[in-house]
């Protein structure tokens, strides 16, 4: 007769873990892996260079294995912990918690693991190894595009063009891995939308800087109080915000089959001046 799986003492495995302060945001446990995972990957890049050491045998060679990990386990990693920090912070929303968190990084872990051992375990490492890395940006994407989309004015919706991108890219690495082709064109792809995404991220960060600053010297001038005076009347009366969304084929011009790979010409202006009313 057999017995149900209690399931409990991981439910609560899980939950202790999640506690920690390392999951209160989800840039802290992705941008130390980030960080620690690509100083592991030029450590063990330059034994291969240097003393022929060893590195995990996937399909394509050592090549293959170095340029996927960079783009889709490093790149990516960075990419999450942006996302999961910053989303709620410019659609006002509370932020995804600690368990999601947690999850998404066993998850990236998994999928490291899974591509590290696909050359050992044959056809089934390939095939989970592509389930497990499509998966991982997947339910990165299903997690932020419902708020990126609710946003009332969707000034936020590059990010999501920019994802669907990179998991064409990224599916499309592993398929051609699973029919035996060379699969480096994909990550060249992966490599323009990461530049768009990189784009998209700064021009964000420079509108937040802009606003504070604006803020910070009206406030000074001001004595501490936000009321207007005359002599801030050199101070622009305006607040960066998006100029507008990526649309979907703006990823396109990164492609390497693209005459104009320039992110800078796929993007809009990035910001611009919004006029505000007079108190």
């Amino acid at each position: 007769m057999s017995h149900p799986i209690d399931h409990a003492p991981f439910g609560r495995l899980f939950d202790r873990l999640a506690a920690r302060p390392l999951f209160m945001c989800g840039f802290r446990p992705f941008f130390l892996a980030s960080a620690v995972y690509a100083v592991l990957l030029l450590l063990m890049w330059l034994g291969f260079l240097a003393a022929g050491l060893g590195v995990p045998a996937v399909p394509g060679g050592a090549v293959v294995w170095h340029a996927h990990e960079l783009m889709f386990g490093f790149g990516l990693a960075a990419v999450a912990g942006f996302l999961l920090t910053a989303v709620p912070e410019f659609t006002a929303t509370p932020a995804f918690g600690r368990r999601i968190a947690l999850g998404m990084v066993l998850l990236w872990t998994a999928a490291r693991l899974a591509f590290w051992l696909s050359g050992t375990l044959g056809l089934t490492g390939e095939v989970l190894a592509a389930v497990l890395n499509v998966g991982f940006l997947g339910a990165l994407i299903a997690i932020v595009a419902p708020r990126l989309w609710r946003d009332p004015e969707r000034r936020h919706l590059a990010f999501l063009w920019g994802l669907g991108a990179m998991w064409i890219a990224l599916a499309g690495f592993h398929a051609d891995a699973l029919g035996g082709a060379y699969p480096m064109r994909w990550v060249r792809v992966g490599v323009g939308v990461m530049m768009v995404l990189i784009v998209a991220a700064l021009s964000r960060i420079s509108m937040r800087i802009v606003n504070d600053a604006l803020d910070v010297e009206r406030l000074r001038r001001n004595g501490g109080t936000s009321r207007r005076h005359a002599e801030d009347d050199d101070l622009p009366d305006y607040r960066a915000r998006p100029r507008g969304a990526i649309s979907p084929s703006s990823a396109w011009h990164c492609t390497p089959w693209s005459s104009s790979c320039c992110p800078a010409r796929s993007l809009p202006a990035g910001w611009r001046w919004r006029q505000q009313r007079r108190c």
